[in-house]
């Protein structure tokens, strides 16, 4: 009659005790979600800032993978074939002295170029001072029996990117010539020439009006497809004959062209200077064609470092200006672009904090890396398709998901749960108690339970069930309440309750290596359970 009623208590008792830990664990389970979950948050939004803020460390990543998909992913493709390059080499200044030459070798070569009538003839060089005035008069009516030739010009800027000035030929040249282009090729920080701004606006010194200057290799393109009118609106510059669109060329926010460089130095058709002036080039090689005309000769010092090479000519950066403007093989890295870099870390950011979440981190980081691994393939098969999104800030924010709003969570809750939970099970929800010493009983028997005894929880209580002695192990098995609290026998012995971590009688029965709680630790409620 005693055991039932008992029975009878200790049911409503862990009842009790049941409902206060239901109302209790989700609390805990929650907290940590929400920490991680915030942490991840952050991560995500630091690295949206860095994006915005175009940090350097990061970019000059981005400006590497840049270069990496060129030279060592994509590999050359086959140019134009509608440009070939008149170099001023070695073979040519040994033959014709040093250089710079007299303004009569190029009066010789246009002589020569007009029988053979090329598109347009494009000059990387300029003539800022007067060499003599029968020269210069001679080289005044050459280029204008061509009537297709364009000359080179150059800008100065100051620190906030005005132009403060202007080198050109003389006056008198420019005035005979077909057109002109600017040759400003401005490299970034690294060195290496990515883009290039394919017009410049600038104040028209003798007349101080507002003009526009295309890039050479625009003005090449300009010529070829027969253009007569330009212009740029954000992240793009139209060409036009009439009222006909014939190229939208995609720029950035600045109007420079992200060069799509096509192969290394050497990529484009040369013919020697010399051998144009002797007559040793096959006519087919310049007929109808776009000629550029620059120096290739390496004591010159017109070197460029490119993602191909960093020795290449800077009249094979023009000409890969004109390439990409005839061929429609743009790099796009316009607003879309920007946008979708945006989605992408926020994407693979949460993606990164779900995995682990959900996932133990020794398999939440081989998920990660390969969701990093499938983007980058993505990236990759978008710039043979002629888009740049970036291959390092959305892997950046994957990693940061991982260790802050993942791993970092994951691994400080695990150390609660493993070594703090004995001395505050208040603040552990039932299960993790329970499941840890579990655990731990298993692992130090080799995965069974220890002998004849285990830890049941039943309507709220522990018990510790033991094989009944003296029954040959045959009958149901012996369920012993677990005392707690200042009932306990070892409370009255040791001065206060009995410490959280031995109160399941784990390690021996349930008064065994019962030890006090610190001062201010607390029993969970609805542990007590009456003495039998």
């Amino acid at each position: 009659m005693g055991r039932n009623t008992q029975a009878g208590k200790a049911r409503q008792t862990g009842m009790a005790g049941k409902a206060q830990d239901a109302a209790q664990a989700p609390r805990g389970a929650r907290g940590p979600r929400w920490v991680s979950l915030l942490l991840a948050l952050v991560s995500v939004v630091g690295v949206v800032w860095l994006y915005y803020a175009q940090n350097d460390f990061l970019e000059s990543f981005e400006a590497r993978s840049y270069d990496l998909r060129f030279k060592s992913l994509r590999g050359p493709l086959p140019v134009q074939s509608d440009i070939t390059i008149i170099a001023i080499d070695d073979k040519s200044i040994a033959a014709l002295g040093r250089y710079p030459w007299t303004r009569q070798q190029y009066v010789r070569l246009l002589d020569k170029l007009e029988a053979i009538k090329p598109r347009v003839v494009l000059f990387d060089v300029f003539f800022p001072e007067p060499e003599s005035t029968e020269v210069d008069n001679a080289l005044a009516r050459a280029l204008a029996r061509a009537g297709n030739v364009v000359l080179a010009s150059t800008f100065a800027f100051d620190a906030q990117g005005r132009v403060t000035g202007r080198t050109g030929s003389l006056p008198a040249l420019e005035a005979a010539a077909a057109g002109r282009g600017h040759i400003n090729l401005r490299p970034e920080d690294d060195g290496v020439n990515r883009r290039n701004d394919l017009q410049i606006t600038y104040q028209d010194g003798p007349s101080g009006q507002t003009r526009l200057m295309p890039a050479l290799g625009l003005s090449a393109a300009l010529f070829m497809l027969g253009a007569d009118t330009f212009g740029a609106e954000p992240f793009r510059v139209w060409i036009a004959r009439g009222q006909e669109l014939l190229r939208s060329v995609p720029v950035n926010g600045d109007g420079a062209l992200w060069i799509n460089y096509l192969g290394s130095a050497g990529a484009y058709p040369r013919v020697s200077f010399v051998d144009v002036l002797e007559g040793r080039v096959d006519p087919v090689l310049l007929r109808d064609k776009a000629v550029f005309l620059g120096a290739t000769a390496l004591g010159v010092y017109d070197m460029r470092v490119t993602p191909f090479h960093p020795n290449t000519p800077g009249v094979e950066v023009h000409a890969a200006v004109a390439d990409n403007i005839l061929s429609q093989r743009y790099i796009h890295r316009t607003g879309m672009q920007a946008l979708f870099d945006l989605l992408m870390i926020v994407v693979i950011g949460f993606l990164s904090f779900a995995f682990t979440a959900r996932l133990r981190l020794q398999r939440a980081i081989p998920a990660v890396l390969g969701l990093v691994a499938l983007y980058l393939c993505l990236a990759y098969g978008m710039f043979l398709q002629g888009q740049w999104v970036s291959m390092v800030y959305p892997p950046v924010a994957a990693v940061l998901a991982l260790l802050l709003g993942g791993a970092g969570v994951s691994w400080c809750w695990s150390a609660v749960r493993g070594r703090c939970a004995p001395c505050f099970p208040a603040m552990c929800p039932a299960s993790w108690s329970i499941s840890w010493k579990r655990t731990r009983m298993r692992r130090a028997s080799g995965g069974q339970p220890r002998g004849d005894r285990d830890v049941h929880r039943h309507q709220g209580l522990h018990y510790l069930q033991r094989a009944q002695p003296g029954r040959g192990g045959g009958g149901p098995p012996e369920r012993v309440p677990v005392r707690h609290g200042a009932d306990h026998p070892r409370a009255r012995r040791d001065g206060g309750q009995v410490h959280g971590r031995r109160h399941h009688g784990l390690l021996g029965g349930a008064a065994a290596a019962a030890r006090p709680c610190p001062p201010g630790a607390a029993l969970r409620p609805g542990h007590e359970a009456e003495d039998g």
